[in-house]
Order: C-alpha cells, then structure tokens, then sequence
C-alpha cells in the first residue's frame, strides 16, 4: 500500500483531466474565412479602434467557429463572449494589468501586459503539481493520513486529504495561468493573443518564441 498509495492517487487525479479533454471533438472543419468576418465585427464591437495581431485573430475564429483552441498541445474550450469582454475590460481600466517585471524574462522591457482571463481551467493541473511538492512520496501522505482519521475518526481521510490540497493550491503562487497578452502605447491597445503562462518557464523563453512575430 505505501509503495503504490501516491502512484494511484496521482494517476486518479490525472485520469480527471483525461475525461475533460475526451469530450472536445477532435476534428472539426469550419468555414475559417466567414468566421473570420464575422470576428472582426464583434472584436470592433467589443473595442473599437484597438488592434489584434493575427496570432490573435486566429485565435478568436477558432473559438468563435470550434468553441475551443489549441495551446500547447491542449484544447481549450473558452467562451469566446468572456474573452471579448475581458478585453473590453482592459481597454476600459476595469481590469489590473501586469508588467513582465522579472528582468530575466526574454519579454521585460517590450511594453507587454498580461491579464487572466480564466481561473479555472488549470485547476487540475495546478492541483496535480502543488500535490506531487507537497507529498513526493507515499510515507508522506501516509503521515497525513494518519493525522486526519485522528481529526475526523468517521470519515475517509482520502477524500479529505484530496480536498484540502485542491484548496491550498488555489492560492498556491506558482501556478500555471491563462493570459490574454496585450502591448499598450499611447493609451493605444494592441492585444497579441491568449497564452499559457508555465511557472517553470522562468525566463519566459518558450512564450517569447511563441508570440515573438506578433510583437510590436
């Protein structure tokens, strides 16, 4: 049992995510040219005279033509109405917008922003990090077992034990996180695209390369 306890713990955990990504089609062909179109109206919509790249106008069909993109490998099933209003927020001041203040970031000092635009999606796999830290190994999650079924003598310590750490990563400060990544000149707004922040990319490297032709 403790050989294997954090092994299955962790595999069911991962099994979670599995079941979310199942249920995206993995083909879907869309009319990309008509969508397209009908993006650019709503984006003027939504914020007016501001500008998107292409990386971002991509984005955006996809969503508003599959109701999901694809970074980093994973599909991501947005709501392509919250995007335009968070970026409707940030046009408008309504939403605190960050610096790349790490000067060893490959994008401090380019003018870029970024602003989170989910809370949720990464949840799992936040969860999944911060677990494997906190309990490397079975002796220590046979420890903590031990001391909740002397907390909660009635109850399964698993499910307990499961819970508190999804809870304790919540505000854990080395999540990965969801952007939207913007430049801002002269009160001018040019939004470069959706992103995934990976806290082990310290300097930033794998996102610069990704975005880095879409930068002012």
């Amino acid at each position: 049992m403790i050989t294997n306890l954090h092994d299955e713990i962790i595999k069911t955990l991962e099994n979670n995510i599995m079941f979310k990504y199942a249920n995206i089609e993995d083909t879907i062909i869309i009319n990309r040219e008509q969508h397209r179109l009908e993006v650019i109206e709503e984006i003027k919509h939504y914020i007016g005279e501001s500008k998107v790249s292409e990386l971002m106008l991509f984005q955006l069909t996809d969503l508003h033509g599959k109701n999901y993109i694809e970074i980093d490998g994973k599909k991501h099933p947005y709501n392509i109405g919250e995007i335009y209003l968070k970026m409707k927020d940030i046009i408008t001041g309504n939403e605190k917008q960050k610096k790349f203040h790490n000067k060893k970031s490959k994008l401090y000092g380019k003018g870029i922003y970024h602003v989170h635009h989910s809370q949720s999606f990464y949840i799992e796999d936040n969860h999944i990090r911060y677990f494997k830290i906190k309990y490397p190994n079975s002796e220590t999650i046979i420890g903590r077992l031990q001391e909740l079924t002397k907390q909660y003598p009635d109850k399964e310590p698993i499910p307990i034990l499961i819970y508190e750490t999804l809870i304790e990563s919540i505000s854990w400060d080395k999540k990965t996180g969801e952007w939207i990544l913007f430049q801002r000149k002269n009160q001018n707004y040019y939004f470069i695209g959706l992103a995934i922040h990976n806290y082990g990319d310290e300097d930033d490297s794998a996102l610069y390369e990704k975005i880095r032709e879409y930068i002012l």
